[in-house]
């Protein structure tokens, strides 16, 4: 078996990132981890870790840790590729390439229709002579890197999107208008993430490695409460973004972004009230389940409503101040109450 060693990037010749700095060398196990994700979003098909395992037995080392893959690779559970994920999987830029053709095709599209508000993979794919997989992949793993649409339709796999929305924001616009290469974009960001020492993603390391970031090795929402929701099979509901806000979530708290945590936590809370036959979060926590409504739970939702959601409504609404402090795990760590929450919710849906 494979001495597993750390994911590296190419050498750099000076402090400035060129496009070479964009492959990023991966052990052997990676590869195989990276190519079987991939193989699973082709069959449509929701990735989960347990089956990369059952599919790679023998194969790779049982020390292995997807969680401890660099994470400008995968999110933290290592069941989602990234773009610079797919370059280091092919070893070359080509699929940047792929990237350049579908944004600019995308861009044929509104600039002959200005006012199109839908766009469909297929259409783009067809535009672009990109295969219809690979656009839709590439329309999600490009959104770090711009704002190339509002909001997505997703396919049976949960990742890869079948229809984009463009909104009447300028900026989605001006993203297209002024689009050269998906290169700059990456550049860009990785210079501010180093500039700035923003944990936009982790060094390839063991969670003990990671300085400061004890959330690393634990979720938000484990796993186990997220497997209850997937498989949750209601007709009053769609609940692939609820899944879905529990995935970034867990991918964000892992990271140490609190910001987006607390953002995260209250669109949840803000998601799941019709659920409960309500309008809004005060009455969940206030009036579901009448006088006869478990006290407990109550309290739990109390919690969630009085502490968690005006911690996030501070961090979304505060303006630029003279000086700040920054959200640590402590001040976010809702785990427990929002388990119980989540609880109720896969309860009523059986």
């Amino acid at each position: 078996m494979e001495n597993e060693t750390k994911s590296k990037r190419a050498p750099v010749k000076s402090n400035k990132k060129t496009y070479s700095d964009l492959v990023y060398r991966i052990t052997k196990s990676e590869k195989l981890w990276l190519n079987e994700l991939v193989t699973i979003l082709k069959e449509n098909r929701r990735v989960d870790y347990r089956e990369i395992w059952s599919r790679l037995e023998g194969k790779i080392s049982e020390k292995f840790l997807p969680k401890a893959m660099d994470f400008h690779l995968v999110n933290a559970t290592g069941e989602q590729i990234t773009l610079l994920g797919m370059v280091a999987l092919q070893g070359n830029l080509k699929f940047l390439r792929l990237c350049d053709k579908v944004i600019k095709a995308t861009w044929q599209i509104i600039k002959a229709e200005p006012k199109i508000q839908t766009i469909a993979t297929s259409a783009i794919s067809e535009k672009s002579g990109v295969a219809s997989f690979e656009t839709g992949l590439i329309l999600n793993v490009i959104y770090l890197y711009g704002r190339f649409w509002g909001r997505a339709d997703y396919n049976e796999n949960g990742f890869t999107i079948k229809a984009i929305h463009i909104t009447t924001e300028e900026s989605i616009f001006y993203q297209y208008k002024r689009f050269t290469k998906i290169e700059d974009g990456i550049i860009e960001l990785l210079e501010r993430e180093k500039k700035d020492k923003v944990f936009l993603s982790t060094p390839t390391a063991s969670p003990k490695q990671v300085p400061n970031n004890s959330a690393l090795n634990n979720y938000f929402v484990e796993d186990s409460r997220l497997d209850e929701l997937r498989s949750i099979n209601d007709p009053r509901f769609d609940f692939k973004k609820l899944i879905r806000l529990c995935e970034e979530i867990n991918d964000n708290y892992c990271r140490g972004n609190y910001y987006s945590t607390a953002m995260i936590g209250r669109a949840i809370l803000d998601h799941v009230p019709p659920i409960f036959k309500l309008k809004s979060f005060d009455q969940v926590a206030s009036n579901y389940g009448g006088p006869n409504a478990s006290k407990s739970f109550k309290k739990n939702m109390s919690h969630l409503n009085n502490s968690f959601k005006q911690i996030a409504h501070a961090h979304l609404h505060t303006a630029m101040r003279e000086k700040e402090v920054l959200p640590n795990e402590t001040q976010v760590n809702f785990k427990q109450d929002m388990d119980v929450l989540l609880c109720e919710i896969i309860r009523l849906s059986k």
